[in-house]
């Protein structure tokens, strides 16, 4: 009976174990400058390209692209942030934790923006 419950207990931790990797797998995106940005039609994601990739913390499908969910409760003002800095052609970083679907694939998913002057 000791080794049915050590077992489970085993599994039980090895099983938290790849969980907790996950769940805190994220990471800042790098400085850069922005090349792009698109809110699609369908769902309200703010889509944000850079020549080359961005860091790609939590192994998301696609690192060309990073977005902004909508669902965010801070959604308008990440949206605010980034497009001041395409405008103003100034460096950005965003911390980037999970990943959000666009267009049929997984693309890193922006929860803080930071803004740097040019």
């Amino acid at each position: 009976m000791n080794i049915r419950v050590n077992g489970c207990l085993v599994s039980f931790v090895i099983v938290s174990m790849f969980a907790s990797a996950t769940s805190f797998a994220s990471g800042w995106s790098g400085i850069q400058k922005l090349d792009s940005l698109q809110v699609t039609g369908i769902g309200g994601i703010m889509v944000v390209g850079v020549t080359g990739d961005w860091n790609n913390p939590d192994g998301c499908d696609d690192s060309s692209v990073i977005a902004i969910a909508p669902e965010n409760k801070f959604f308008n003002r990440l949206y605010a942030a980034t497009l001041t800095s395409y405008a103003t052609t100034g460096d950005v970083r965003f911390f980037l934790n999970g990943c959000v679907a666009v267009n049929g694939r997984l693309v890193p998913k922006i929860r803080q923006v930071q803004v740097f002057s040019p």
